[in-house]
C-alpha cells in the first residue's frame, strides 16, 4: 500500500545522461523505470527531456528520489508531483517561464 503520485520531470537533454548514470546505481532505478520519456526541441533549438511516472511512490526519503532531487537542484528543470487525489503535492522549477514554450 502507500501513497502514489503522478510525476513529471523536465530537464535539458544534455543533463539527462548524467541523471541516468546516477540513478542506475540505486536499488530501484527510477529513471530507467519511467513510464514515458519524451524528447522535444524548443523554438530556440534547445533539446529537453520529459520523464513521466504514473502511480509511483515518490517519497523524499527514498534514496532513488533523493538522487533525482539532489541532481535537479543544480540544473534547469521543472518537477511536478500530483497526488492520488489529483491535488498538486509538490512543484519545483528553475526560473524558466518558457520551459514548455515550443
Amino acid at each position: 500500500m502507500g501513497y502514489y503520485s503522478d510525476v513529471s520531470l523536465v530537464l535539458k537533454k544534455d543533463d539527462f545522461p548524467r541523471l541516468q548514470a546516477l540513478s542506475s546505481v540505486c536499488k530501484s532505478d527510477y529513471v530507467a523505470y519511467a513510464d514515458d520519456v519524451k524528447t522535444f526541441t524548443r523554438r530556440d533549438g534547445k533539446d529537453w527531456v520529459q520523464l513521466i511516472w504514473d502511480a509511483v511512490k515518490w517519497y523524499p526519503e527514498f534514496d532513488e528520489v533523493k538522487v533525482i532531487q539532489d541532481f535537479i537542484a543544480g540544473v534547469p528543470h521543472e518537477l511536478i508531483v500530483r497526488g492520488e487525489d489529483g491535488d498538486l503535492d509538490h512543484e519545483n522549477s528553475t526560473s524558466l517561464p518558457d520551459m514548455f514554450w515550443a
